[in-house]
């Protein structure tokens, strides 16, 4: 993705310009879908999920509308015009000269929507457009919720041996979550990992004691929780 006049700060500073780019473009799809369809946005701001720089667009009004076709643009609405944008900039990649300004942010938005589209966006493992995508599609509101509590429930049961608790669920419900929640669980595990390797390559090299720190830190932010949690309840049992 870095690839202008070698591996330089100005290839730094496209790829974060034009990711910011696609993320504002694709945040203002949802919201004009929105109101194409009769809602109304409240609020747009920034956030930072996973160390990125994330835009937000409240669309929280495409959940009064009563056609499911509708509410179901809105929340296509970013990753589809992600995947024209990234269309046009594969043309613009193939017909410009090779390590011009113009051929080089081409690329980095060709790539960036494709991973984005792919990776996240449309995605239902984690909560972005493709989890709404699918609880609507199935009609289950908090997927990830529930399927993760039903996980665990399990976990506690059979490694455990604590009373399994009661749940209202038909036979294929049931395998659906499990399937659903371990899915969820190794892309997840995966993903932080693989962000705290990519920033640990990175940084200690580049920064020697301040970066090995720093990726101490992150990986203290992305993993403590989850492993004192862990712990915890082991040590309990």
């Amino acid at each position: 993705l870095i690839t202008f006049q070698q591996d330089n700060a100005w290839g730094y500073v496209t790829l974060w310009a034009v990711v910011l780019t696609v993320i504002a473009l694709h945040e203002h799809a949802h919201g004009l879908t929105c109101v194409h369809f009769g809602g109304e946005v409240r609020e747009m701001g920034m956030l930072f999920l996973f160390f990125q720089p994330c835009l937000y667009c409240n669309v929280s009004d495409a959940w009064t509308f009563a056609d499911r076709g509708k509410r179901l643009w809105v929340t296509a609405a970013g990753g589809y015009f992600e995947f024209w944008v990234g269309s046009v900039c594969t043309y613009i990649w193939w017909l410009s000269a090779e390590g011009t300004f113009v051929n080089t942010v081409a690329y980095q938005a060709m790539t960036v929507c494709g991973l984005s589209s792919v990776m996240f966006n449309f995605n239902p493992l984690i909560k972005l457009d493709g989890y709404y995508i699918l609880c609507d599609l199935l009609e289950v509101n908090n997927l990830k919720q529930s399927s993760m509590a039903y996980l665990k429930a399990n976990v506690k049961h059979y490694v455990f041996g604590e009373p399994i608790q009661e749940y209202d669920y038909s036979p294929k419900e049931k395998r659906a979550y499990l399937i659903y929640a371990m899915c969820s669980l190794v892309y997840i595990t995966g993903l932080l990992f693989g962000i705290f390797v990519l920033v640990a390559g990175l940084a200690v090299p580049a920064f020697g004691l301040v970066g090995f720190i720093l990726a101490g830190f992150i990986g203290y932010k992305l993993f403590f929780r989850y492993i004192k949690g862990a712990v915890t309840y082991v040590l309990r049992a």
